[in-house]
């Protein structure tokens, strides 16, 4: 079975795509952590005759504290993330957290759980 990719490299699609079993996929679910966009593109140009065509789609985004105030973050991800992404090749791009209270929740429980993401916009508790 297949998994996320990140933008960190583009080893993984490429070689799963190349693999035995690689006519199964047809697409790449790409999460935007670390490196850049055009790791997306490099995966295109080697699959361009792929028929039908490759999709590729970025899945997964956050933002959070780490990444500097929030209208700083709001300009890089509308530079990176968004436009980076399309210009790229992805077809669609899924920013996570769309809202969230001012304490940064709700929180799951267990798992790789973010406790200083920061929504897109804030919903006072």
């Amino acid at each position: 079975s297949g998994h996320f990719a990140t933008y960190i490299g583009s080893s993984y699609p490429r070689d799963l795509l190349r693999s035995s079993g690689g006519f199964l996929f047809s697409g790449v679910a790409w999460h935007c952590y670390g490196g850049n966009p055009s790791a997306m593109s490099v995966v295109a140009d080697i699959f361009k005759d792929m028929q039908p065509p490759l999709e590729q789609h970025v899945t997964e985004c956050s933002g959070g504290d780490w990444a500097g105030s929030w209208a700083d973050s709001l300009i890089n991800d509308q530079r990176t993330t968004l436009m980076g992404s399309v210009q790229n090749s992805a077809r669609s791009v899924l920013r996570w957290n769309l809202a969230l209270d001012e304490y940064h929740g709700p929180h799951c429980n267990g798992g790789s759980c973010c406790v200083n993401c920061r929504g897109l916009i804030t919903v006072p508790w």
